[in-house]
């Protein structure tokens, strides 16, 4: 589904359409205008709009401007390999981010730990690179000794 930028074009969609309900359900006013999936089926979004183009969206679903003013920030990954990658933002709360997508970002998560600056992240990566080098100096000792014990 495309956007929908107005109040005459949310009057004439049809959420839920499918084979088996072809009607559909016509626009609930006051409610969001996104359409939502849960499982096989959709239906409108029950938030409460107010956000948005004509404020037919609620907060969460609204499209995001590209032209919001971005700052810059730092995302820090662990999965496989170590490195940094800049991400713009266009809001932050105190445990995440929305990016200039649109997508909802975790400060931190599993694998990812995002910094507002590069100079945080760059410390946090050099950290954990020296826990990384003490960890296996300490397996090699531990291999060296067993490996010393077995001989004598």
């Amino acid at each position: 589904m495309e956007n929908i930028t107005t109040l005459e074009e949310a009057r004439a969609y049809k959420f839920g359409v499918w084979a088996g309900n072809q009607n559909g359900q016509a626009y609930n006013e006051g409610k969001c205008v996104d359409t939502v999936w849960k499982k096989f089926s959709s239906y409108q979004c029950v938030n409460k709009n107010g956000y948005g183009p004509e404020k037919l969206y609620c907060k969460k679903h609204a499209p995001v401007d590209k032209n919001t003013p971005t700052t810059i920030w730092y995302e820090v990954s662990t999965r496989f390999n170590y490195n940094i990658v800049e991400i713009k933002v266009i809001s932050e709360t105190e445990m995440q981010l929305i990016d200039n997508n649109g997508y909802r970002l975790k400060k931190r998560d599993l694998h990812n730990i995002r910094f507002p600056s590069l100079k945080l992240a760059q410390d946090y990566l050099i950290s954990i690179a020296k826990n990384n080098i003490t960890d296996a100096e300490e397996q090699i000792s531990k291999a060296s000794e067993f490996i010393n014990s077995v001989k004598s």
